[in-house]
């Protein structure tokens, strides 16, 4: 997946800057914004494999690209405001590796392409998957079958589970998603779910 959002990332840095080559030194680099839910703890992995991939693409992060970084600490809200920040700055491209960080960039902006893994029409983010239309762009690793496959597998592991935990976030859309196919599968496989639902991640136990 990191790779597929840095190919689109990618290309869509270069038609920004059309003629532009990786080791072009110049003073009006091109602009990458990384938005992330989590905080910079736990979205760390994603944004050094970012990071790795663009330098192994011969961009180097304050030579020929400026990579920029906002961390919303499991707070919505405060995506909003990242977002915003990002198009008052004039990037050049969007990153979003998640739904709800793809939401807060689509609203802030209409204009500035969104590089997302939720572009999915079940997320209201694209208008379908062959025609996205509009400024959102990326790919989507939602799948009905995927998820039930997972359950399957996680059955025929521990097969005399009858009950499985399942943890929510509760304004995440792709874990509503997950849960739906997750219920009709659950019956054909003789397991019950539980639903455990949380806010954000200051909801869980600090170890």
């Amino acid at each position: 997946m990191t790779r597929l959002l840095l190919l689109l990332a990618l290309i869509l840095v270069e038609a920004a800057t059309p003629g532009r080559t990786p080791a072009q030194q110049v003073s009006g680099v091109p602009r990458v914004g990384l938005l992330h839910l989590p905080s910079p703890q736990l979205g760390r992995l994603a944004a050094g494999e970012f990071r790795e991939g663009m330098r192994s693409l011969g961009w180097i992060e304050g030579s020929s690209i400026s990579i920029e970084d906002r961390f919303a600490n499991g707070d919505a809200a405060r995506l909003s405001a990242n977002a915003a920040e990002f198009v008052a700055a004039k990037v050049d491209v969007i990153v979003a590796i998640a739904p709800l960080p793809a939401r807060a960039a689509r609203e802030a902006t209409s204009t500035i392409p969104i590089v997302t893994s939720a572009a999915d029409p079940r997320y209201g983010l694209v208008a379908s998957l062959a025609r996205p239309g509009g400024n959102v762009t990326g790919v989507s690793t939602m799948g009905p079958d995927l998820v039930a496959k997972q359950l399957q597998t996680l059955k025929e592991a521990v097969p005399g589970v009858g009950k499985i935990g399942v943890l929510l976030r509760q304004d995440s859309p792709n874990h509503a998603q997950l849960m739906t196919e997750l219920e009709r599968a659950a019956p054909n496989l003789a397991v019950s779910l539980l639903r455990v639902v949380v806010g954000t991640d200051r909801d869980l136990p600090q170890q």
